[in-house]
């Protein structure tokens, strides 16, 4: 880890709320990720298909427990209301916080 770097955090949104855990994992994201860790940056990734909380508490527990620089995320259109949630708890907790859709 560079304790210089920025320090990114990259959500895979919950594509299956049945709890069933079937989904298919975003080959973008993890292309993404190595690419940023490849350039130095410090990247986590969130994966809300494996939390049993809801998902808002398990955003906000993330990123209160480091100091993110930025959050992306992403995904097709239809699970736009999963990205805005995304989006919108990032943005309760630091309104300046950079955040990037894909």
């Amino acid at each position: 880890m560079n304790n210089n770097a920025m320090e990114i955090l990259l959500i895979i949104p919950q594509f299956n709320t049945e709890g069933s855990g079937d989904y298919i994992l975003p080959l973008g994201i993890a292309c993404v990720s190595a690419a940023l860790k490849q350039s130095g940056y410090n990247v986590n990734i969130l994966n809300l298909n494996h939390t049993k909380e809801d998902v808002v508490t398990t955003i906000q527990k993330e990123i209160c427990a480091r100091e993110y620089q930025m959050v992306a995320t992403g995904a097709t259109s239809i699970f736009f209301p999963m990205i805005k949630m995304i989006i919108d708890t990032v943005k309760s907790y630091d309104k300046n916080l950079v955040t990037v859709l894909g």
